[in-house]
């Protein structure tokens, strides 16, 4: 039996006992803290064992034997290889630091969070660069709205000069997808992590907290639900929803979420209430995160650039802007001028 403790022959036939057998409840792969009992202790003994020792030794191993062997193997062994792995990482919080397992899960949503963090100061980065170039790109779009025979030549040259400003300011709107590439399988190993291990491990029965001791039912009172979701829009109206992080939340995207919040209640009702803990975890880390990335001290050290230039330029700006694309529409970036109003056109 795998985690089994038994004895052994030297080599002159005399059987050795270990000299601790581990504790009665261990977690990731055998090991972790003594959780449940105390290790049963046998001192190591070189004298030799009858039979009907052997077999009263084995007889009072077999518990803790059984008791080692993880709740979670069985699970995870049923599971795509990631969410096995994450499986054991949310019982390694478990176990080693013997947390309940709706701690465990905050603990391991935290950890997960704070190792994708650069990933997010990336994004931000990225963002606050195409907002400073985004003057630039707009004349550039102008020019090519202005080309009314689609000259491929044309397009290519505009083309070419659109990447010269990326290259200018180290931008690319590629970058913008990377975070959401990584966090998105990552919220999905999440979800089917926590799924199988609500449905499969029988401890998740008193694994959460009193208020909801369950975490492998759904949640009759709703509460969890309703608090996700307002932990969501929360993150939405500070404007530090994971992966949607820009310089400026357009109204349209804005208004989505919130419509994606309140959805969230009924689409959610039934999920079990292992996956709430995930869920208000990763939504209150948002909310921290986006403190601390507001911060001008903590920008200057992680190299985002200040967009304020760019963002709170006065009314009379944004209007010349606002009147200077209308002209251009309508009479093209190059017009011509006459001297004299052109002649109408006879009927």
């Amino acid at each position: 039996m795998p985690f089994a403790a038994s004895g052994y022959s030297d080599a002159l036939g005399r059987t050795k006992q270990p000299s601790a057998v581990a504790s009665q409840h261990r977690g990731l792969f055998g090991f972790g803290k003594n959780k449940g009992g105390e290790a049963i202790v046998q001192a190591t003994t070189t004298v030799p064992v009858t039979p009907i020792e052997m077999v009263s030794t084995a007889s009072d191993l077999a518990p803790s034997a059984a008791a080692i062997a993880s709740e979670v193997v069985p699970v995870a062994m049923a599971s795509w290889p990631t969410t096995a792995a994450l499986m054991y990482a949310i019982e390694y919080f478990h176990v080693a630091h013997g947390l309940e397992w709706w701690l465990a899960i905050a603990g391991a949503t935290v950890f997960m969070r704070t190792i994708t963090f650069p990933l997010i100061v990336m994004q931000m980065k990225n963002s606050a660069k195409m907002a400073l170039a985004k003057p630039e790109l707009e004349s550039l779009q102008a020019k090519m709205k202005s080309n009314p025979s689609q000259d491929p030549a044309l397009a290519e040259a505009y083309y070419k000069e659109m990447q010269q400003v990326w290259k200018k300011y180290d931008t690319s709107p590629v970058k913008a997808f990377v975070p959401m590439l990584i966090n998105g399988p990552i919220f999905v190993t999440f979800f089917f992590a926590i799924s199988n291990m609500a449905s499969g491990v029988p401890s998740f029965q008193t694994g959460g907290p009193p208020m909801y001791l369950d975490l492998s039912v759904a949640d009759p009172t709703y509460s969890l639900p309703i608090l996700t979701s307002l932990a969501f829009l929360a993150s939405v109206e500070l404007g530090g929803v994971e992966g949607v992080q820009t310089t400026t939340q357009s109204a349209a995207m804005k208004w989505f979420l919130r419509a994606l919040a309140v959805a969230m209640v009924p689409l959610t009702a039934h999920f079990p209430a292992g996956l709430f803990v995930y869920w208000i975890s990763s939504n209150t880390f948002s909310m921290f995160q986006l403190l601390l990335t507001r911060n001008k001290a903590f920008k200057t050290i992680v190299g985002i650039p200040d967009v304020s230039s760019v963002t709170e330029a006065p009314l009379e700006v944004k209007a010349s802007r606002a009147q200077l694309d209308q002209f251009y529409k309508r009479y093209g970036t190059n017009p011509t001028l006459h001297k004299n109003p052109p002649p109408k056109k006879k009927n």
